[in-house]
This record gives structure tokens, C-alpha cells and sequence, in this order.
């Protein structure tokens, strides 16, 4: 039901401050993600857009958005959650810092990958935010290894930082 408002590619979320985003959702995307897969609806995510017209959209900016529906996470996610809470991370968002990573930044919305996904895809999520330290291990003979031999058996990212930890080596 959602899908036959927000497969409009045009679609757009208004924030108070002006600016917008897009609200398209690929319906295949969705699918073949894990919360597709484990016959997730968007009401699961989404508790009070089950209706139309949805409620007004009160975040300031797209930003915000993102880190008021990355509350959503936590709630069937608590053990990551936890860890988390520890990570440098949660450190930089509690000393203000709103662009420091959350759930969906590294996971993404609605195409939320396994646990399987490659480790390739795994560096290049880190290089959004760390693209000087990426440089560095592209050149490194892990990331070499990693890129031009395909070989998942070196160190990456979260072989010294962790998953949801994100410590300091």
C-alpha cells in the first residue's frame, strides 16, 4: 500500500526549514533487503504514517529526519543498540556533532543489508564519512589485497574498529 505512493520517484518529504528529500522507496530494494525479506511492513519502522494523510512532518531538516527515525532502530535492535552507545560514534553525537554516524547512515533506510554483505561494501560505507583514513588503506597492501584481488581474508574497517563498537584500534 505504502508503494503506491512512494514508488513516485518524484516524491518529496518538506521540512520546516524549507529544504526537502526525496521520499521515493524502491520496491525491489525493500525486497531483497533483510526487513523485505523477513515480511517487514513499513508500519513496523513507521507506527504512526499507517494512515493517510500522514502527520506533518515537524524536523527542522533532513538531518534531523534521519535521526529521529533512527529511533526506530533501537527499538528491535538493543543489543546492537547497547554497543553502540559506547562507540566513538554516539561519543561525537552526544558532544553535538549531528552528521556523526547512526544506524542508517552505515546500513542505509531501506535496503538494510545481512550480516553477509561483502567486505568491499563494508570499506566503501566507511569511505562516506573517512575518506582521507580510506586513501590510506587503499594504498595499504590490505586494501590492495581487498580491491584488486578480491581477497575478504584481509583486515578491514571493522577488523580493528568493530561493528557497532567503533573503538579506537
Amino acid at each position: 500500500q505504502c508503494f503506491t505512493c512512494h514508488s513516485n520517484p518524484d516524491i518529496e518529504i518538506e521540512f520546516t526549514d524549507g529544504s526537502s528529500r526525496y521520499g521515493h522507496i524502491s520496491g525491489s530494494s525493500y525486497n531483497s533487503s533483510v526487513h523485505g525479506q523477513e515480511g517487514m511492513t513499513c508500519g513496523g519502522c513507521h507506527p504512526d504514517h499507517q494512515d493517510y494523510p500522514h502527520p506533518e512532518v515537524t524536523a527542522v531538516d533532513s538531518r534531523a529526519y534521519t535521526l529521529e527515525m533512527n529511533e526506530s532502530c533501537l527499538e528491535c535492535h538493543p543489543d546492537q543498540s547497547e554497543r553502540v552507545q559506547d562507540s566513538n560514534h554516539a561519543h561525537a553525537m552526544a558532544e553535538g556533532k549531528a552528521e556523526a554516524a547512526v544506524c542508517v547512515d552505515c546500513h542505509g533506510a531501506h535496503n538494510t543489508k545481512s550480516l553477509s554483505e561483502s567486505m568491499v561494501e563494508i570499506v566503501a560505507t566507511c569511505r562516506q564519512c573517512h575518506t582521507t583514513i580510506y586513501d590510506e588503506y587503499s594504498a595499504s597492501v590490505h586494501g590492495e589485497a581487498l580491491s584488486t584481488d578480491n581477497n575478504v581474508d584481509v583486515p578491514t574497517c571493522v577488523t580493528c574498529h568493530g561493528v557497532h563498537t567503533m573503538d579506537d584500534p
